[in-house]
């Protein structure tokens, strides 16, 4: 009986050994697989970035049909603010018909201006002195040209793919402080940090924390679904720590901060903290504040709950309580987060897209002649030479005309219709819609 039992207990641990074996090679070749495909998706990244479409920039020049008050109001539709030019780009002032400006770096189709500074004359009807900060007179200065809209984002993703230099130190430190804090100590997943996760969550009786690191949060943008069960969880932190064995944190978070989704805007997503930038406040990152900058990595915990267009209490409340972190763990002096708490939210208004009517004939030009797959990710940039001055004057006249012939009508409960067409007389065929492709930086 004793010999029987022996025998039983012998196979019994056979089949065990045997089968611990066998989940071993099988979790040794998932483990395998997973490294493979992190490596290989990750060190080929490319982020889908849709073709960008600009209007032609206005040029400036001694004589130009343009008042000082018609350029002034033209600064802030390209996203310059009143300021010290002295301080960085983006910034101008106004004293009577002079104006100091600080431009960008813009690439236009034949060439890149590096950031300059520009000294500007106007009075109520022309352009009346046009020079450098070294008082050299410039014959032609072109401002920015402006975005009118975008071509066949894939998914409906957008985004403006940053470098490592083009991200601010605030928000490496307050991205790291908000959402992983240990973040340069950890090897992709923190037990500390779940642990501490479960214990707040539990004492609050709902969830209040995640333990989920910024390494797991970008594989689960990046590689998996947003599906919750316990094998995608299992699965995202073998990812995760794969990640961290072959990449640097440098490397990781830059990735990060371009995947990350910041809201929506119809049907597309904004994606990471470059586009987020130009989305929520119409500048570029570097020229964000503290405010700013507070708000965008708020919203990282819930886009949809803190949007701030619909919800702007909760998004205030957020945004405050990044301030109030950023000040406790030094990153902001007292004087900065008190001015941040105070600061209004300063959104961009909503709207703004140019005659979608042109838009729909540049998208069938660009499908004509280029692959769809270049249009959609390979991050083009399409020059136009829709002049915004002449449409804006354009739709006012067809507008006004419209009016004015409803008035005199007698046909009641009816409205008249109109539409425009402004083309050069000489190559009317040639200006309807002549494009210019390059290549923005990836």
């Amino acid at each position: 009986m004793a010999r029987v039992a022996r025998s039983k207990l012998l196979r019994w641990g056979v089949a065990l050994i045997l089968g611990c074996i066998v989940l071993a090679a099988f979790g040794l070749a998932w483990i395998v697989h997973l490294d493979h495909v992190v490596t290989r998706e990750f060190q080929g990244r490319h982020w889908s970035i849709p073709a960008r479409v600009y209007a032609a920039p206005l040029e400036l020049y001694v004589g130009a049909q343009i008042s000082a008050n018609d350029f002034e109001e033209k600064l802030p539709r390209l996203h310059y603010r009143p300021g010290d030019p002295f301080a960085g780009p983006g910034l101008y002032r106004r004293r009577g018909g002079s104006f100091d400006l600080h431009a960008r770096r813009v690439r236009f189709i034949d060439e890149q201006r590096e950031p300059q500074l520009v000294s500007i004359g106007a009075d109520s009807n022309v352009i009346t002195r046009l020079g450098g900060a070294d008082g050299a007179v410039l014959p032609v200065f072109r401002l920015d040209p402006p975005v009118i809209g975008s071509v066949c984002p894939i998914h409906g993703e957008d985004r403006l793919v940053l470098s490592p230099d083009d991200i601010p130190q605030l928000l490496r430190s307050g991205i790291k402080l908000i959402e992983d804090r240990r973040f340069d100590q950890h090897h992709g997943v923190d037990a500390h940090g779940i642990v501490r996760a479960l214990w707040a969550n539990l004492r609050a009786g709902r969830v209040v924390q995640g333990g989920s690191t910024l390494t797991q949060q970008l594989v689960k943008n990046y590689f998996l679904s947003d599906e919750q069960s316990f094998g995608r969880k299992a699965t995202e932190a073998l990812m995760a720590l794969r990640l961290e064995a072959h990449f640097s944190k440098e490397e990781i978070l830059v990735a990060y901060l371009n995947e990350v989704y910041l809201g929506q805007d119809g049907s597309r997503a904004i994606h990471g903290f470059g586009l987020g930038s130009e989305y929520y406040f119409a500048k570029p990152l570097a020229e964000l504040d503290v405010s700013e900058l507070a708000l965008l990595i708020g919203l990282v915990k819930g886009p949809s709950y803190y949007d701030p267009r619909k919800h702007a209490d909760r998004a205030r409340a957020r945004r405050n309580l990044v301030v109030q972190e950023l000040g406790v763990a030094h990153l902001i002096d007292a004087a900065a987060a008190t001015r941040a708490a105070a600061s209004p939210l300063g959104l961009r208004p909503t709207g703004g897209t140019y005659v979608p009517a042109y838009l729909d004939l540049v998208r069938r030009h660009l499908k004509r002649d280029y692959a769809e797959a270049d249009l959609a990710a390979a991050g083009l940039a399409v020059y136009t030479s829709l002049e915004p001055r002449a449409q804006a004057a354009a739709e006012r006249a067809l507008t006004m005309n419209l009016k004015r012939l409803d008035a005199a009508s007698r046909v009641r409960d009816a409205h008249l219709e109109g539409a425009e067409i402004v083309a050069k007389v000489a190559s009317v065929a040639q200006d309807l819609c002549p494009l210019g492709i390059g290549r923005v930086g990836i």
